[in-house]
């Protein structure tokens, strides 16, 4: 017992301390208790008992004090334990809890539109933003989901898009803290799938992944409207309160998409009264000139972009397409909807209904017929020398050459749909 200097019960040592002798059994130890040594992670307490005409030190172990006695530990259930008193403890260092860092903006989930996959024990949806941080269930501002709740979830749409930069959750510190560990804080400025929100297209996903008493989850300062947090299996989620830091200031962004008009593809420009004006886009962005459209045809539309006139087909072909009751206009497929011809050469009789096939092709010598090189050329006037049941005989670049009758068919992807012969129909014989 080294640095014991009282050795009579009752004496004070150099410090003002004083030892005594306090009865105990069965393993107690009393309070204040001098601690004599430790092994194997366990402290040590000095003790002694009576035993055979003498008293004798030894230890607290288990139930017992052990004592040394002919060369044997012996175990003796009822024993004395020395007690140190008068020596105040020196009191535990303070410890300063550090404040919660200041969110950047303001709540923006407060009282906002919460909604949940089920609910159990009363705790409804939007309890978590009712502003009140309790973290104890009791309290009756906490969510709960329902038990047997698959992939449980909890959701708050903030009603606009927003710049969110931090995210805290306050977590239930009553019970069952560790419930919320894995879950995933998904964050979108799209409507969530349900049930399972990671498959939403558009989001960033925060994983939870220990148990803590407070969550603060950086963002990253995108714009945001839902924030779900989900549980990727069964279990029960509950949190005390949501808090959502963001700009108070909504983030512009592009209004949805309306729905499409019943009526077809093209069904924007039957509409009544019909439209004057488009929307010209040119490599997916909307270009700010003003466009008017001059006139609707069965087949095709006039529109005037910049003070030009053009001709485009009323179909995708021709970068006509439509997006609710607007009419939008692709300019690079509008210039090339008639394989590269001017459009201003355009004749409206080839956007009129689809005509029949074209009558015989003149038959007297001397007249011209049209021949052309697939969908990329224009027509070339060539001499007709005679005619047959079967053939045409025409004279090209000094050569003769024949082609069947059938060949003669309208040009309808050419301006004017005039009607010609495809050069790939020719033969090197008569027929």
């Amino acid at each position: 017992m080294t640095g014991i200097t009282a050795t009579v019960a009752g004496m004070p040592d150099a410090h003002g301390a004083t030892y005594k002798w306090v009865p105990a059994a069965n393993g107690a130890v009393p309070k204040g208790a001098f601690i004599g040594g430790q092994e194997k992670n366990r402290k040590l307490y000095v003790c002694r008992v009576r035993y055979k005409g003498g008293v004798h030190p030894g230890k607290v172990v288990g139930r017992n004090c052990n004592i040394g006695w002919g060369g044997k530990e012996i175990t003796i259930p009822r024993y004395e334990v020395l007690v140190l008193e008068g020596v105040k403890a020196a009191p535990p260092p303070k410890t300063v809890a550090k404040p919660m860092p200041k969110p950047k903006g303001v709540n923006l989930a407060k009282s906002k539109k919460a909604s949940q996959s089920s609910e159990g024990w009363g705790g409804k949806a939007h309890f978590a933003i009712d502003g009140n941080r309790n973290q104890k269930f009791n309290a009756k501002t906490s969510n709960h989901t329902g038990k047997g709740d698959r992939m449980p979830w909890w959701e708050v749409d903030l009603g606009a898009v927003y710049k969110v930069e931090h995210i805290r959750i306050f977590n239930r510190t009553d019970c069952c803290g560790e419930r919320i560990r894995g879950a995933n804080v998904i964050l979108s400025d799209q409507p969530i799938p349900k049930p399972n929100g990671l498959k939403a297209k558009r989001k960033r996903v925060i994983p939870i992944k220990d148990v803590r008493p407070v969550y603060d989850l950086k963002t990253g300062g995108g714009g945001v409207r839902f924030v779900r947090v989900q549980l990727p299996k069964t279990g029960f989620l509950h949190m005390a309160e949501v808090e959502i830091y963001g700009n108070p200031k909504p983030l512009k962004t592009a209004p949805p998409k309306p729905k499409p008009l019943p009526g077809g593809p093209m069904a924007c420009l039957k509409v009544k009264p019909a439209p004057t004006g488009a929307l010209v886009t040119y490599g997916g962005k909307i270009k700010p000139a003003k466009v008017k459209i001059e006139q609707i045809l069965p087949l095709c539309l006039r529109f005037n972009y910049s003070g030009n006139g053009m001709w485009t087909r009323t179909s995708a072909a021709g970068g006509v397409s439509c997006e609710g009751r607007t009419v939008k206009i692709d300019y690079g497929k509008a210039n090339s909807a008639f394989n590269g011809v001017k459009l201003r050469k355009f004749t409206p009789a080839a956007c009129g209904p689809k005509k029949a096939p074209p009558k015989a092709a003149p038959v007297a010598k001397g007249r011209t017929i049209n021949i052309y090189y697939g969908k990329t050329t224009d027509m070339y006037p060539t001499p007709l020398r005679k005619t047959t049941d079967k053939c045409y005989e025409i004279s090209y670049g000094g050569n003769k050459m024949w082609f069947p009758k059938s060949a003669y068919k309208y040009r309808t992807d050419f301006v004017g749909n005039p009607p010609g012969l495809n050069y790939g129909a020719r033969r090197n014989k008569p027929c």
